[in-house]
């Protein structure tokens, strides 16, 4: 019995630790950075298309037609959405230069939600992640700073989630490639999928010029990737192999799928949540 008690002891312990213990806050604070300059990327890039998905100028079936892809909040006047967008750049010019951030944060958690709910046909993985991720660091408590020229220390649950949550994407992607489809046995899948909808044409030139077994190649190693992706990222000497394959599928999905350069832009910021603090100082010198 006493055994299992210090089992149990180490094990609470342990999981206490994981969670709650201080740890350096660079690598949180670099990911914020490049998530918030990512964020700022992405919607100037959709700015000149926002009458369609905010205003009644674009298509949105009615909530009685379609009551999960309709609106679920009211659409924003058109002669409103100018003043809507300078509030909104403004408040993530301010976010990412440090004014007021324990307030703005806020304001951007509700635009990247109302962007989500206003026009769901529109809205993708990455404006869901921008929520989750946004509402992470709005709630993340500030970092203590060091002692005699220490670094600042950060609570640890914040990273956690963080890290879990792109853990978690990846492993539940693969499960669904292994259980639904041919990606299991099929060895034409990706090469069939690079010519859907999203080609580009560096996807068209590469479906001419690369051999069969190319793609079969990058298939198995993103199905792999994504399955273990738990232990990849999880272990720390398995890490660089996690961030090769795992930037390189993200490279893949850039250069190959039209509009998606965001998404892989949005996925690349976790990856600083995995990096030596020391590297995430260097990476962002002079963030806070």
């Amino acid at each position: 019995m006493t055994r299992a008690r210090e089992l149990l002891t180490r094990a609470r312990a342990s999981w206490t630790g994981f969670w709650h213990a201080p740890i350096d806050a660079a690598p949180l604070a670099a990911f914020r950075q490049a998530f918030a300059w990512t964020m700022l990327i992405y919607f100037l890039a959709w700015a000149r298309n926002a009458d369609e998905w905010l205003t009644d100028a674009g298509y949105h079936p009615s909530l009685a037609v379609d009551p999960v892809n309709g609106p679920q909040l009211p659409l924003i006047p058109s002669a409103a959405l100018p003043f809507v967008g300078a509030l909104f750049f403004g408040c993530l010019l301010a976010y990412i230069f440090g004014y007021g951030r324990r307030v703005v944060v806020w304001v951007l958690v509700a635009a990247a939600s109302y962007t989500v709910m206003v026009d769901p046909i529109s809205a993708f993985t990455i404006n869901r992640l921008f929520v989750i991720g946004l509402f992470v660091l709005a709630i993340a408590p500030e970092p203590t700073p060091g002692k005699d020229g220490e670094p600042p220390t950060q609570r640890a649950w914040p990273t956690r989630m963080l890290q879990l949550l792109v853990v978690t994407q990846y492993f539940a992607s693969g499960l669904c490639k292994a259980i639904h489809g041919d990606w299991w046995g099929g060895e034409d899948v990706l090469w069939m999928q690079i010519q859907g909808i999203y080609m580009t044409d560096a996807a068209a030139w590469m479906v001419r010029t690369l051999p069969d077994w190319a793609w079969t190649v990058q298939q198995e190693l993103a199905l792999w990737f994504e399955l273990l992706a738990p232990v990849l990222f999880l272990v720390k000497r398995l890490r660089p192999l996690a961030f090769v394959l795992g930037l390189g599928l993200h490279f893949v999905v850039a250069v190959t799928m039209d509009q998606l350069i965001y998404f892989s832009l949005q996925m690349a910021c976790f990856y600083l949540l995995f990096v030596p603090p020391e590297w995430a100082r260097k990476l962002t010198p002079g963030v806070a």
